[in-house]
C-alpha cells in the first residue's frame, strides 16, 4: 500500500480543496490489526496467570502454556479423527449392535 500511495503521489495532482483517502478493506484491515496486536498479548497472559494461579509454579504453568499454540492449531482435526477411528477398535460394533440387551 505504501508503493500506491507514493505512486499516486508522484503522479497525480489534486486541485486544491481535494483530498485523497484510501479506505475500505486496507483501514479495516490495519484497524484490525491495531486492536489484536493489543487483545492476544492479554490473553495470553491472562491464560498464563490462570495457569499460574491454578498449579502455583511458573515451571508447571509455562509447560503447559507452550501447548497453546497446538491446541488452538489442532484442537478440531483431532477431535474429528477420534470419532472416526473409534469406529475400528477391536469389538466395537459386536459389543454395541449385537442385539443383546447389554
Amino acid at each position: 500500500m505504501a508503493d500506491v500511495r507514493r505512486a499516486v503521489a508522484e503522479t497525480v495532482s489534486l486541485p486544491s480543496g481535494y483530498l485523497l483517502h484510501f479506505g475500505g478493506s486496507f483501514e479495516n484491515l490495519q484497524e484490525a490489526s491495531a486492536r489484536l496486536a493489543v487483545i492476544v498479548p492479554l490473553a495470553l497472559l491472562l491464560i498464563f496467570t490462570m495457569l499460574y494461579t491454578a498449579f502455583l509454579s511458573v515451571r508447571t504453568a509455562g509447560i503447559i502454556f507452550l501447548n497453546v499454540p497446538l491446541a488452538a492449531t489442532g484442537g478440531s482435526s483431532r477431535s474429528t479423527s477420534g470419532a472416526f477411528l473409534s469406529a475400528f477398535r477391536p469389538g466395537w460394533a459386536s459389543s454395541r449392535y449385537s442385539g443383546s440387551p447389554c
